[in-house]
């Protein structure tokens, strides 16, 4: 089952990756944009790369707080994590 919190901005994968729209890029999880690099090869080649998978610790917050991970693997094989616990714009922010 697909976590309630991806589904806005996870799924479909290869539609987030390389969204149509700024409109469709605003709901994208692999893509930050300016309407200038929607079409940007070197973005969308980053966006390619992005996995959006569910996180317990996160998925368990909502609907109270849209929490998110981020965790980027290293050319050298390391891995980096950063947590936020609610988006500016989510229900904790108020």
């Amino acid at each position: 089952m697909l976590a309630p919190t991806l589904r806005t901005v996870a799924k479909p994968r290869e539609e987030k990756a390389r969204p149509r729209t700024p409109y469709h890029a605003k709901f994208s999880g692999p893509f930050t944009f300016t309407e200038e690099t929607l079409r940007d090869p070197a973005r969308l080649a980053l966006a390619a790369k992005v996995a959006c998978v569910a996180d317990e610790r996160a998925g368990a917050l909502f609907p109270t707080a849209f929490a998110a991970v981020l965790r980027a693997r290293t050319r050298g094989g390391a891995t980096l994590e950063h947590r936020v616990g609610s988006s500016r714009g989510g229900p904790g922010a108020l």
